[in-house]
């Protein structure tokens, strides 16, 4: 049994603010309860989001200011997580002297750091000046050695526009993992043993990234919505760092090894997985890593972002292997042989790593419109309609995937896709249609990569306890061109579905590389 106890970050530097989203259609911000936070606020942030005490506007009162002692909060500003118990356990039972069968299942946790600390900073504390030099006449209104103009300098902007960015939720959870697995494994032989494993794991409290200012969908152009369509109306965006998305993972694993026995050793292993997530963003090329990934697509509907985790590969193989070649002097063949035959047949080792794995899992997008008028273009990338499955019996270089499966949200199939310009100015474009686009995240299937790494050396002995040992080793050593992800940052671009470049060295799929050395043993 373990527990963890992970307070939030404090700032000696008072330099740090929330958003407490509790407090309906104002909501409050949250400061340090030192008394000289408060002076660290921007005259002009106080001014835009109408902090107290100033008026009603459409009915709505002013947002208060309140420190984390007035809040109920430690001066991290959010609530402590003492619940972090992490039970583990574990066991193995021996069927016989060649079986035995393994099974564990535990919590587990990803302790959150700086990152999503420090988007507290400079929230409402930044502040930009502005000094006009031009008077009513036309003519400076300064001339050197003087360095200003008179006035405070303070500039606001309306009230509805200002942007809060980031908020961590008050009630914010660490991150915890489930893992469970069971595994059987067989003895083969006196050197080989097989494993066979079902293994999974399921995450929860795991951060996200929505705007929780954002609208409900409408075909109005945001533009023209009045402040009382947000749940926050003296606001712009809000952006928040969430603690309550999941993903699931599931794997069946096969392992094969030989222990070093006459000159061989291998260990060959493959892996059937499938990793669903909801936290990764509406484009996910990686991990979501402790801040979320990118902004979601949909501040009110997480689970449309659900789908396949990029870098997990459905099928992956890969096989290591070292094996001495059985020709000179102490091996199978040879042993007798004199010094040169010795020197030139014997002594001679390879090693392999052969890796086999399907592509990662890739999400098409679109930019520039606003289908949902809900604002989304300000939190990134969005994704179209999907009319078709998308995938190609053949994929090529030049089209990866069917480009005619995905149109601008909105659009009927076949309509020119020149751009997805909707609802963004009125007057140019078409009206909002009040839904985000259908597609999902990691409905198309990458390249594949295939990657053999290939080394030979051989020692030459010159004494008892010395030797000479030159080797070569090579990655990707057949040169096999490894086709990079295509293009799926705009389905409206002549360029999505292509692939202009070859993969780089991850998973040893990048180009050919060699080196050759010399080692002296003693």
């Amino acid at each position: 049994m373990r527990w963890e106890f992970h307070p939030g970050y404090y700032d000696a530097g008072l330099n740090i603010a929330n958003f407490d989203r509790a407090i309906p259609r104002t909501g409050r911000v949250i400061i340090p309860s030192d008394p000289a936070a408060r002076s660290f606020i921007a005259p002009g942030a106080l001014a835009s989001i109408n902090a107290c005490r100033g008026p009603d506007i459409n009915g709505v009162p002013c947002t208060p200011i309140v420190t984390a002692q007035e809040a109920g909060l430690p001066e991290g500003l959010r609530e402590n997580y003492y619940a972090q118990l992490l039970p583990r356990f574990g066991f193995a039972y021996r069927l016989n002297d060649r079986t035995t069968i393994r099974g564990a299942a535990g919590l587990y946790n990803m302790v959150i750091l700086g990152s999503v600390f420090y988007s507290l900073t400079s929230t409402v504390q930044a502040d930009v000046r502005s000094f006009q030099n031009v008077g009513p006449d036309g003519r400076p209104i300064f001339l050197l050695p003087e360095t200003r103009t008179p006035g405070s300098g303070v500039t606001s902007s309306s009230v509805g526009t200002f942007e809060f960015r980031t908020a961590n939720q008050i009630d914010f959870r660490p991150p915890q993992m489930f893992q469970w697995s069971l595994s059987v494994d067989r003895q083969i032989g006196e050197s080989m043993g097989l494993r066979l494993s079902y293994i999974g794991n399921k995450s929860t409290n795991l951060p996200w990234a929505p705007d929780i200012n954002q609208p409900q969908p409408s075909t109005t152009f945001f533009s023209q919505r009045p402040l009382t369509d947000r749940p926050f109306l003296h606001w712009g965006l809000i952006y928040s760092r969430d603690a309550d998305a999941n993903s699931i993972y599931n794997s069946f694993q096969a392992e094969l090894n030989r222990r070093f026995a006459k000159g061989l050793s291998f260990t060959s292993s493959y892996t059937l997985a499938k990793h669903l997530a909801d936290n990764a963003g509406p484009n996910p090329t990686g991990w979501a890593g402790e801040t979320g990934g990118g902004r979601v697509t949909n501040s009110l509907d997480r689970r449309a972002d659900r789908g396949n985790v990029y870098a997990t590969r459905r099928h992956r193989f890969i096989s290591t292997l070292v094996y001495d070649l059985p020709f000179g002097r102490g091996r199978a063949f040879m042993a007798g042989a004199n010094r040169v035959a010795d020197a030139v047949l014997g002594g001679w080792s390879v090693s392999s790593i052969l890796t086999l794995q399907t592509g990662p899992y890739l999400t098409p997008t679109f930019s520039g419109g606003d289908p949902s008028g809900t604002n989304a273009p300000r939190r990134g990338t969005q994704r179209p309609d999907r009319v078709g499955d998308g995938e190609l019996d053949n994929p090529t270089a030049a089209l990866w995937f069917d480009r005619n499966a995905f149109v601008c949200p909105g659009r009927a199939p076949g309509a020119l896709q020149f751009n997805c310009a909707v609802g963004v100015v009125p007057g140019r474009d078409p009206a909002p249609i009040g839904r985000f686009g259908n597609s999902g995240v990691g409905i198309i299937g990458g390249p594949g990569t295939i990657g053999w790494n290939l080394g030979m050396g051989k020692r030459f002995r010159v004494t008892e306890g010395l030797s000479l040992r030159c080797e070569g080793s090579f990655t990707n050593a057949i040169n096999r061109v490894n086709m990079a992800d295509p293009s799926t940052m705009n389905i409206a671009d002549a360029n999505a579905g292509r692939i202009t470049a070859a993969r780089g060295g991850e998973t040893f799929g990048g180009g050919r590389t060699g080196q050759v050395s010399l080692r002296l043993e003693f």
